[in-house]
């Protein structure tokens, strides 16, 4: 159980254990989906990431006390259960080294800036694309509503409250 007045909280373990199990089930799904017509449900793949993240993680976290954040590729991704609910609580990623974005790796990062995890990506064939091994996150910038790539192990993750978890960190 965490301690809610104690946000911001370490979770990278979790978030950690969350991205195993996507690498762990993600063959299992590519083999399911092989037959799936994508024209009339091209959504699949992220409303099966958003309702993971829902159970696994803000469940998990939250014990139903609380709405994350959506974990998707999409703006627009709605959840999955309570869609009338919306967010309490965010997983925002921090470092405390320099950042790139490695879609400009020439570009440093604000040091010490607080982004919101918006899913995982890997980089294949000159793209980054959603598959396994799920090695960079995709962050959200919410001062100026873009987003950053960087690779998963460069970030620590932490829940805090949303939207006001942005502004934790910017003020230390």
């Amino acid at each position: 159980m965490l301690y809610m007045n104690s946000l911001p909280i370490d979770i990278t373990d979790h978030i950690r254990k969350f991205r195993d199990f996507l690498n762990a089930c993600w063959p299992h799904l590519d083999s399911l989906m092989e037959d799936h017509d994508w024209d009339d449900d091209g959504k699949f793949s992220t409303d099966w990431l958003q309702a993971n993240w829902e159970f696994l993680v803000e469940r998990e976290l939250l014990e139903k006390r609380g709405f994350l954040t959506p974990f998707s590729l999409f703006y627009s991704q709605n959840r999955m259960t309570y869609p009338e609910k919306t967010s309490t609580h965010s997983v925002i990623a921090k470092s405390t080294k320099n950042l790139f974005d490695l879609r400009d790796p020439k570009h440093m990062l604000p040091p010490a800036h607080t982004f919101r995890l918006f899913c995982f990506l890997t980089h294949k064939r000159n793209a980054f694309g959603l598959y396994p091994p799920f090695d960079l996150a995709n962050l959200f910038d919410e001062t100026t509503q873009k987003e950053v790539i960087v690779s998963f192990d460069d970030v620590r993750f932490y829940l805090d409250r949303y939207p006001s978890s942005m502004r934790f960190y910017d003020n230390k």
